[in-house]
């Protein structure tokens, strides 16, 4: 998808308005791109790298923070009319709250679900030979 297209689906469509991209716009839009590569890495290597449910809990409840927040924020950018009447939705819009809904419910409740100790076994004694 171009950083046009991209822009042009995040609000309701208007008809008399075609929105105009500077380069300005479409170099913020490609940099906004490019962190959202950038997170996926982070999170791939924070996530594979680490057993301990502690590191897990706090990058999920980070995220779940961050899921509420872009939902309330599209909320607030398209108002409550076409928020609550899916069936006016374009693909983003499904993707910016259906599907990080979805997200902060898959996140809440592995947080909700996800207790005691950590995952990585303890380390074990090493046997050392008695000596008489």
């Amino acid at each position: 998808m171009s950083p046009e297209a991209f822009l042009a689906e995040q609000i309701p469509p208007i008809p008399e308005q075609v929105p105009a991209i500077s380069p300005n716009v479409r170099a913020s839009l490609l940099q906004l791109a490019n962190c959202y590569l950038l997170l996926s890495m982070c999170s791939t290597a924070v996530l594979r790298s680490t057993g301990e449910k502690s590191v897990v809990r706090r990058f999920l409840f980070a995220f779940l923070l961050g899921d509420v927040g872009h939902v309330y924020l599209t909320y607030a950018a398209v108002g409550a009319e076409y928020f609550f009447n899916p069936s006016q939705w374009n693909f983003l819009a499904h993707g910016n709250i259906t599907f990080t809904i979805f997200l902060s419910l898959t996140r809440g409740i592995y947080l909700l679900l996800s207790h005691g100790e950590n995952t990585t076994p303890p380390a074990q004694p090493s046997l050392k030979a008695k000596s008489n």
